[in-house]
């Protein structure tokens, strides 16, 4: 099926809107299809004109720099990647010359697609979903905010594939369409670098069930937010409760409670894509978190590790301290972007026995409101570096063992490149340093 290149194809210029991992994958399907065609390849850093992927093509015209953005009206389609961040009003004034991976897939496979968002487990849930399906025996595939460019797969997709979509705010931001089957999580303060405003990013993720009909599929979670958006835009589309899995909320091999509610809603919307019911449990015992979520690294030296770097925003850490109340030691902290720390301090004030290690521009920020809340409490920290934090809780907890969490409660981009590479120090630096 190669549709959406049936609709490429007919545009005189083609702009590509960021040249990262999903803009390069934008430019080679595009070059499957047409290897003579001119391109035009737009990002902030010049060194992206010499990618190894687009060594030797001469039907390339590049705009880099500062003004990379100044001239996007002068083509026919712009493909923009998700990390690229654009004033609502450019937005406006594109229209319908601004699209994206995203938006193309859902306006060609909108039947085919489960899509889910929200800002935090829509990837342990999508994948949960693709696993569920696997098991029994549908051909899935999964795809977006996951790491997997949409166009990645494509060749893949069948007339009968299912299309587990991963949806970030990013992706959500710029679509006409919504999926056939939608799922909205929750909805927190996040990404408020990239947004005017809450509202803003709110509204984004909205679009997953905006342009739903009474013949698709929608589950909300039980967040207050998301329930507020629905009721804030009203939708067309059949709402889905969880009515057939209920008696899994408690199960054993899923650590949160939440992470259960929102696997729960992904195995009710793929019972309607055709999962079997009977295999649910089945799905629940093989199917394997994801790295950097809730993540027990191991017991080094009597001491539990646990890596939930994924977690940026303080609402997934709380959910992280309800999965390990025993924790001993919680390390915080990031770039600031803006979030409201204030009543997360004041939660985690009242674990007067808890330990917290600050770290970073969020960090301090957290450790001052700490302090505020609690001055004569001592078990507030800032550190440096990760480093400094691993050695200084084995001094800590050698002599008695207990729990140590990573779970920031912020972004990972001042000192890392992502929350991946942050959770993998972490890691290295618990096994470096376990060793007796």
């Amino acid at each position: 099926m190669n549709n959406i290149w049936e609709t490429l194809k007919t545009y005189k210029n083609i702009l590509i809107l960021g040249f990262g991992k999903e803009g390069k994958s934008t430019y080679s399907f595009i070059r499957e299809n047409d290897k003579d065609r001119l391109l035009f390849i737009a990002d902030l850093k010049n060194e992206i004109k010499n990618n190894e992927l687009i060594k030797g093509d001469s039907n390339l015209e590049f705009i880099t720099g500062e003004l990379y953005l100044d001239e996007l009206s002068k083509y026919d389609c712009i493909i923009k990647t998700p990390g690229i961040s654009l004033p609502e009003e450019l937005i406006e004034t594109l229209g319908d010359k601004l699209t994206s991976q995203a938006d193309l897939f859902i306006k060609h496979y909108k039947n085919q697609i489960i899509g889910v968002t929200g800002t935090k487990g829509k990837s342990t849930t999508a994948s949960f979903i693709h696993h569920f399906l696997q098991i029994s025996s549908c051909d899935s595939v999964l795809i977006g905010n996951i790491g997997i460019p949409p166009f990645a797969l494509i060749n893949k997709i069948k007339i009968n594939t299912i299309i587990v979509f991963e949806f970030s705010s990013h992706m959500l931001q710029k679509v006409s369409s919504s999926p056939h089957y939608a799922i909205f999580l929750n909805v927190f303060p996040e990404h408020l670098d990239y947004y005017k405003n809450f509202e803003s990013y709110s509204d984004s993720k909205a679009n997953i069930f905006k342009f739903q009909n009474k013949d698709d599929f929608l589950a909300v979670g039980e967040d207050v937010g998301a329930q507020k958006l629905v009721s804030k835009f009203g939708h067309q589309a059949k709402m889905i409760v969880s009515k057939n899995f209920s008696s899994f909320e408690d199960n054993r091999f899923i650590k949160s409670k939440q992470m259960m509610q929102n696997i729960i809603l992904g195995g009710e919307m793929a019972l309607l894509a055709g999962a079997k019911k009977d295999l649910f449990e089945k799905a629940l015992e093989t199917f394997e978190n994801l790295p950097h979520r809730l993540q027990m690294i191991g017991i080094f030296r009597g001491i539990t590790f646990v890596d939930d770097s994924i977690s940026t925003i303080p609402e997934s850490t709380l959910v992280a301290l309800d999965a390990y109340p025993e924790t001993n030691i919680l390390i915080l902290g990031g770039k600031d972007r803006g979030i409201s720390y204030k009543n997360f301090s004041e939660e985690l004030s009242k674990r007067a026995d808890l330990k917290i290690f600050c770290l970073d521009e969020a960090g301090r920020k957290m450790y001052n409101l700490l302090i505020k809340n609690n001055p004569k409490n001592s078990n507030y920290f800032l550190f440096d570096n990760l480093e400094e934090i691993v050695k200084e809780a084995y001094k800590i907890l050698k002599p008695t063992g207990g729990t140590v969490l990573l779970s920031p409660a912020a972004s990972s981009y001042t000192q890392f490149k992502n929350f991946e590479e942050r959770g993998e120090v972490f890691k290295n630096l618990v096994e470096k340093y376990g060793i007796k």
